[in-house]
């Protein structure tokens, strides 16, 4: 009997030990996951930040004033976010949205800027004419840029 109660009170003990383990790894882990989570925002809201001068400083000025832009927005840190599946099970489907909609906006601007710079070199007269089209196209993008870029400062 003595025996029994004894085995019982190892298997309640190892139990016991074996939870509290797991318990506590699981919350060291989640506090790690958290560190790298909060780690890949503020990269998020600093690349938004940086985008936001180079917007405001570079592609709304020249632009306007169909001048070539040879700067170019940045949008490495959310790729590397959509793709990063720590982040995209602890992200809000907005948050996911919105950092699809600041990539396809953002790249479409350097696409724009790309064509804009390949047409102001280019000696054919007939490509001359698509130039409205692009700097048209162009600054309807930029206010998606902007709209895109706060989105993502905004979401916390």
């Amino acid at each position: 009997m003595k025996l029994m109660v004894e085995l019982l009170m190892n298997l309640i003990g190892t139990t016991f030990g074996v939870w509290l383990g797991l318990f506590l790894s699981r919350r060291q882990e989640n506090r790690s996951d958290d560190a790298v989570n909060k780690a890949i925002v503020d990269s998020l809201h600093a690349e938004a930040e940086a985008n936001e001068e180079a917007l405001d400083r570079s592609f709304k000025v020249y632009v306007a004033t169909r001048d070539l832009v040879f700067n170019e927005f940045r949008v490495e840190v959310a790729l590397n976010s959509l793709a990063n599946p720590l982040f995209l099970r602890k992200a809000k489907p907005s948050r996911i949205k919105a950092l699809n909609k600041y990539v396809r906006h953002l790249s479409l601007a350097n696409n724009y800027g790309l064509m804009a710079r390949q047409l102001a070199t280019s000696t054919r007269t007939a490509a001359r004419s698509w130039e409205d089209g692009v700097y048209g196209g162009w600054k309807r993008n930029l206010q998606d840029c902007k709209t895109s870029i706060g989105e993502i400062r905004a979401n916390q």
